[in-house]
């Protein structure tokens, strides 16, 4: 007898394993989900924090900076709550992840906090499924690369490590959703609350926002022109409060200068990740081509579904490609700040990979067979990693 997938049966899937990934980690803790914070003692000190949290040795992760808004999202000073911010101008720009995490944890009652943060990303993560799967619905795609969410390693990676990335791409591919479907109010919701959750995502948004613009529908109409710039005067208008309260300083700078000439962020990060002096290291250069050679596989994938002639028809699909395009000549010119990390570019390019997954679904292309197994092997390898690993 043949297996039927349905749309309930990938959301199932894709609860079975978040909650893996989460269980995993919390057992490992246990039971403590202040350990998916990754707060570091060079940065945190718990004894100074509203509520005690696990501290590591060291610099720590992102998520420490998350927890501290998600503390009090309105408090923007550099070192409150018993958490330092390195870099606040920087740090505060990306505030709906955590504001929303207060938002759920009730005005950000200490002792629920660390919950709140790993609930709302478990609930981000069901959420992408959702809304692929109306999006595939929409455009009459296949039912079966609803599951090619699955794929994304960098969102495991966020989701670990109460960082916003999840959060993001439910909120992207929502925005997307709602431009098939041309709902632009929610468009536009969706939309700002992307940027305010990584400002990163506007090097999809604006091309994408300014093909909107640009495009007349079947009925001559265009969108709503003040609807489409929402979300980035909304951006602006928050990053000039940060400024306001929280003046730019050269040491908010300090190294967050994230392009290079072509190519060269590539080479460094390879460099920096090629060292063989023990497992350890040999393993995270093996994880880093590995993420590399997935990431070029799914590009060469879309590349080849992308008709450069037909692009200035400025159809839906066309738009997604324009905007796609966009994010590949951004990858290229990154720095090794992105690059250096083992996981970084690959959990920094999840809406990249997405934007991707959807134009395959929109143009009815499928991965493979093999693209499709390297990437569960890979994804399981990752699953297993982030539940050993801290």
């Amino acid at each position: 007898m043949k297996y039927s997938l349905s749309q309930k049966n990938i959301i199932v899937i894709a609860i079975s394993v978040v909650l893996i990934l989460s269980l995993g980690r919390l057992a490992k803790s246990h039971f403590d989900s202040s350990y998916f914070i990754v707060a570091g003692s060079a940065f945190v000190d718990n004894t100074k924090t509203p509520t005690p949290i696990i501290v590591q040795p060291g610099q720590g992760y992102d998520g420490q900076f998350f927890y501290r808004y998600a503390l009090n999202p309105f408090d923007l000073n550099k070192d409150a709550l018993g958490v330092h911010i390195d870099h606040p101008p920087y740090r505060a720009q990306r505030i709906a992840y955590p504001f929303f995490a207060w938002l759920i944890s009730f005005g950000g009652n200490a002792q629920l906090v660390p919950w709140s943060m790993l609930l709302l990303n478990i609930l981000a993560f069901v959420g992408i499924f959702i809304y692929t799967n109306k999006f595939i619905s929409f455009v009459n795609g296949d039912i079966k690369q609803g599951l090619l969410p699955l794929f994304l390693c960098g969102i495991y990676m966020s989701l670990s490590h109460d960082l916003s990335e999840v959060v993001e791409l439910f909120l992207f591919t929502g925005s997307v959703y709602y431009m098939f479907t041309s709902g632009y109010a929610w468009f536009c919701v969706y939309a700002t609350l992307t940027i305010l959750t990584r400002e990163t995502s506007m090097i999809c948004l604006f091309p994408l926002a300014l093909c909107m613009l640009l495009r007349r529908s079947e009925e001559g109409k265009r969108a709503p022109a003040l609807v489409i710039i929402i979300p980035f005067l909304v951006f602006a208008a928050w990053k000039l409060i940060i400024y306001h309260y929280l003046p730019s300083t050269s040491e908010a700078a300090v190294g967050y200068s994230s392009i290079s000439i072509p190519f060269k962020g590539i080479i460094d990060g390879f460099t920096e990740n090629f060292i063989f002096s023990d497992t350890k290291h040999i393993l995270q250069f093996l994880f880093w081509i590995a993420y590399l050679l997935w990431t070029v596989w799914l590009v060469t994938i879309v590349l080849k579904n992308i008709s450069f002639k037909t692009l200035s028809k400025l159809e839906h699909i066309d738009i997604l490609k324009i905007a796609y395009l966009s994010w590949l000549l951004f990858s290229v010119c990154f720095s090794d700040n992105i690059y250096g990390d083992d996981w970084g570019f690959e959990r920094i390019f999840s809406l990249w990979s997405m934007l991707g997954f959807l134009i395959l679904i929109v143009s009815k292309k499928r991965t493979g067979r093999l693209f499709n197994s390297f990437s569960v092997l890979l994804v399981l390898l990752t699953i297993a990693r982030l539940i050993i690993r801290v």
